[in-house]
């Protein structure tokens, strides 16, 4: 049951919704206020949707980034070296580019299964690259991941489940060095959303909720 009022402290035009309870109670629910609670409810899943993976559509090809450091790895390093490593999804194959800085005497470069808590297993060497080369503060290097790349838990699976999985935040990039051979620096590799795209998903969200409260009147 709908009630039409107006409040004459802000001329605004309200309406009371009566939601019959056990028995003969009703509930009142005043649709300004019904109107916070479904923008927030609706800002709130797009935030669990960013945190839990969610990727963008409309042929928007989807980036992942980890940041490196000594004190992601397990037990943490005390290393002034620091780097990043980009991923960019093309086709059926993931390309990808790591900076790192303050390191010159890299042994290892690899990708492994697991979160930020635990030591994993590697699923792509990233050391078989050619496209290695000397920074003046460290080294880059940069290549490209297709499904026979795989090993490990990841070997005879798609390159789409080590999307889910780097959509989830369950796969990190880890350098090994000689004064640290099981990592000297480390960083999970989490979905990037560019501003552009995290603008459109909050405007496609506040669209719907204003659809969604527009047919309370």
């Amino acid at each position: 049951m709908f009630i039409h009022t107006v409040d004459f402290k802000t001329n605004e035009i309200a309406y009371k919704i009566f939601i019959r309870g056990s028995g003969d109670f009703f509930y009142m629910i005043d649709t300004r206020y019904f109107t916070l609670i479904v923008i927030g409810a609706a800002l709130a899943s797009l935030i669990l949707l960013v945190a839990t993976g969610f990727t963008p559509v409309n042929g928007v090809k989807e980036k992942y980034k980890a940041k490196l450091s000594g004190k992601n790895e397990i037990p943490k390093v005390n290393s002034t070296a620091e780097g990043t490593a980009n991923f960019k999804s093309k086709k059926d194959i993931l390309t990808w580019k790591i900076n790192v800085t303050g390191l010159t005497n890299a042994t290892g470069a690899q990708l492994y299964l697991g979160n930020k808590s635990v030591k994993g297993d590697i699923i792509v060497d990233l050391m078989k690259s050619d496209n290695q080369s000397q920074t003046p503060l460290g080294f880059s290097m940069n290549g490209n991941i297709s499904a026979s790349d795989l090993q490990g838990p990841m070997q005879g699976k798609l390159i789409m489940d080590l999307k889910s999985a780097m959509n989830n935040s369950q796969t990190y990039v880890n350098i090994l060095t000689g004064d640290h051979p099981d990592g000297e620096i480390r960083g999970t590799v989490k979905i990037s959303l560019s501003k552009n795209q995290t603008s459109n998903a909050l405007n496609t969200t506040s669209t719907s909720a204003s659809n969604i409260t527009q047919g309370q009147k």
